[in-house]
């Protein structure tokens, strides 16, 4: 793939290369560029497709006519190549490299070169009827007249190879002249542009603006025209040299190059998407729509961000509109952003659990190597003891009965065999234990690495969200219905310090102080609304509890846990059968017995199936339910609401109510402050002219604060918003 890749970037061509943001930085690379240029167009030619080269057949009956047409004018295959001589110099280079092939235009000028006009034609094959009257027709000369013309020939063709070979020459040598006159010239221009006038102006002067020739006085003017047909191609082909050159002391090609990129970076939004199109396919990736997200580092979100504001600045005129669009497309990106952290913190959550299970499996094995120690130590300790045994016994002169001590020794050696059997084996458990230890210790190091660079990916996509958020902040774009508090909340909650630079420039500093004010006092009301929700929510699930354990004190005393399922089931089925055989009982008229038997039999078998134990159980549970809380619901209430603790239930309601207060208060405050600001920033935008000063409408200044819904509604009723549709 690597290789591939490298071969198709060697054909790129200097536009695409610079339009796809790869920037020349010397003049050595800019030279590259215009090498692979003619590279692409030699190797690209279409003189080297067979297509170019497709020849109409003449028709076969044309062939055999008449006569006239016997011989046919030869068919060019090919057209001459013309290149200059960088070109040339190009295909002699690449000729030489290794496995390189020749051309089809270069294999069809070989085959078809003709330099001396010594075409052959192409005649064709006669009929047997024309044939012999050709033959008729021929009269064969004699052989003197034959050898006459042999000498007149060989003259001629002499004469002529003269003639050519004089001509070559003084081409050749009108050649040479040619090109020293044009080689002192170029030297003449350089040392012009270097500053070398003064020095050699009177041989400047002297240079001729075109070389004087000798010419012979017999040439004729054919042979001129030709010579200054070349004469001019060559000076084409040295002033497109020198050019190539100049463009290594030009000065204004980094501006033109700077501007070439600029107008390529500002691509409409429809490349855009193709782009994008094209890297999700590559990568098998689901594209996000209107979200061009190209990598997750800083620099990265931020050019996307930049570029989706170029694409879509101008399409909304209105501030809604627009708003909506911002908070779509920053949702997107941090969604995206978010989604891939918490795969990655659940991929780290995942190893973690797996390195725990893995130390205690190594932990429990290494007690299980420990006690394997212990134990071989033990055998091994007592297999000495036993061989100690004989070596007592054959010392001690006190033994009666070989037959007895022969039967020791073979006790002696059984238990020797079972110590020596056991040994091995716990050796054998201990060399595998401490084979899956090492495989243990092997994925455990595997892990680790796996968990640190997530743990460092983790930490470069918290700082991308980092400064993804203040450069949205800085902006001052997605303002949504709170303002830009939203995103210092969201800045905060992700551990990170806000500086004054980060806010829009059109701020000043009392209105970043707002800001700063209106998203701690958001912060605050949002916990007094949490706390309040949970004493609700502890409130409700103690009186829910109550009430369960009123209808658990009911059931228990009613005994419910004791009801005949057999029997009730026995009932309910008789009072469905009866209720269908009374509806079919019109249809059996007429059946023979056997026939009313099968019907029975399915009915019953269809009844018997059609509830189960647990369903009659419920429903007789019910239904006794329902009759015991008719008569004793009254009497079980009373008793249930005396076991509540109300001191308990007095301090939830006393301390919802509280915070209740607490939130109105805040909340109250909170208006007379966003009301303060707001009269402050409209006779702030008035007074000192906030378009002229920052180019920024009102509409955007109170949306950065307020939102754009309060916003506009503020501009309304001050009477400004005609004005911004004025200016």
């Amino acid at each position: 793939m690597h290789k591939k890749k490298i071969k198709r970037n060697d054909l790129q061509s200097a536009p695409e290369i610079i339009r796809t943001r790869h920037r020349p930085t010397n003049h050595l690379e800019i030279e590259n560029l215009v090498m692979q240029d003619m590279r692409k167009k030699i190797l690209n030619d279409e003189m080297n497709t067979l297509q170019f080269y497709d020849i109409v057949m003449p028709d076969q009956d044309e062939m055999i006519t008449s006569l006239k047409d016997s011989t046919k004018k030869p068919i060019k295959l090919h057209q001459k190549v013309r290149r200059t001589d960088l070109e040339n110099k190009l295909r002699a280079r690449l000729s030489n490299e290794p496995g390189a092939k020749l051309l089809l235009q270069e294999i069809y000028e070989k085959l078809d070169e003709d330099p001396n006009n010594h075409s052959r034609t192409v005649r064709k094959k006669l009929h047997q009827e024309e044939q012999f009257k050709a033959n008729q027709q021929y009269k064969a000369e004699s052989d003197d007249q034959l050898v006459a013309n042999l000498d007149t020939w060989y003259k001629g063709i002499k004469k002529r190879w003269k003639d050519e070979q004089e001509k070559l020459k003084q081409e050749q040598e009108k050649e040479k002249l040619a090109k020293m006159q044009l080689q002192d010239k170029s030297q003449s221009l350089q040392l012009l542009r270097r500053g070398g006038l003064n020095d050699r102006s009177k041989a400047v002067q002297g240079i001729p603006a075109f070389p004087k020739l000798i010419v012979e006085s017999a040439k004729s003017e054919g042979e001129q025209s030709g010579f200054k047909q070349k004469l001019m191609g060559s000076l084409q082909k040295i002033s497109a040299m020198k050019k190539i050159e100049m463009l290594h002391q030009d000065q204004s090609l980094v501006k033109q190059l700077d501007k070439y990129m600029q107008q390529g970076s500002t691509l409409t939004q429809q490349e855009l998407a193709q782009i994008e199109l094209a890297r999700a396919k590559q990568q098998g990736e689901e594209k996000h729509d209107g979200t061009l997200i190209f990598d997750y580092t800083v620099e990265g979100l931020k050019n996307s961000l930049h570029t989706l504001i170029k694409m879509q600045l101008t399409q909304f005129q209105n501030a809604s509109d627009r708003a909506l669009f911002y908070e779509k497309q920053t949702n997107q990106i941090l969604l995206s952003i978010n989604s891939r952290l918490q795969r990655q913190k659940n991929t780290v959550k995942r190893n973690e659990k797996d390195l725990e299970t893995l130390r205690m499996e190594n932990h429990d094995i290494h007690k299980k190597l420990r006690a394997i120690q212990d134990f071989i130590k033990e055998r091994q300790e007592e297999l000495r003891g036993i061989n100690k045994k004989p070596s007592q016994q054959q010392n001690s002169p006190n033994i009666k009965n070989n037959a007895s001590q022969v039967d020791s020794y073979m006790v002696i050696a059984v238990k020797q065999n079972e110590l020596e059997a056991q040994i091995e084996q716990m050796k054998d458990n201990y060399n595998k234990f401490q084979q899956q230890m090492k495989l243990n210790a092997i994925q455990i190091e595997k892990l680790e690495q796996e968990n640190s660079k997530l743990n460092k990916n983790n930490k470069a996509l918290l700082k991308s969200i980092q400064g993804f958020l203040l450069e949205l902040l800085k902006i001052g774009l997605d303002c949504r219905s709170q303002g830009l508090s939203w995103i210092i909340k969201a800045v905060w909650d992700s551990e990170e310090k806000i500086a004054e630079a980060n806010f829009p420039p059109y701020l000043d500093s009392k209105a970043r102080d707002f800001l700063i004010m209106k998203t701690r006092k958001t912060i605050e009301l949002n916990d007094l609304f949490k706390k309040a929700h949970q004493l609700f929510s502890s409130y409700r699930e103690s009186s829910i509890d109550t009430g369960n354990n009123s209808i658990v004190s009911l059931l228990s005393k009613n005994h419910f846990s004791q009801i005949d399922s057999l029997d009730i089931k026995k009932q309910h089925i008789e009072q469905i059968k009866q209720k269908q055989e009374s509806q079919v009982s019109l249809l059996l008229q007429g059946l023979s017995e056997t026939e009313n038997q099968l019907i029975q039999s399915t009915l019953t078998h269809i009844f018997q199936s059609k509830e189960t134990l647990n369903d009659i159980i419920y429903n007789e549970a019910q239904r006794r339910i329902a009759k015991m809380f008719k008569t004793e619901v009254n009497q079980e209430q009373s008793i249930v609401f005396t076991e509540l603790n109300n001191f308990d239930k007095d301090k939830l309601i006393k301390e919802y109510q509280q915070i209740q207060h607490d939130i109105e208060v805040k909340e109250m405050l909170f208006r007379k402050f966003e009301e303060t600001e707001l009269q402050r920033l409209v006779k702030e935008i008035d007074y000192k002219n906030y378009l002229a000063r920052f180019n920024v409408e009102a509409l955007q200044v109170l949306a950065a604060l307020f939102g754009y819904t309060r916003a506009e509604r503020e501009l309304i009723k001050y009477g400004m918003m005609h004005k911004m549709f004025n200016n």
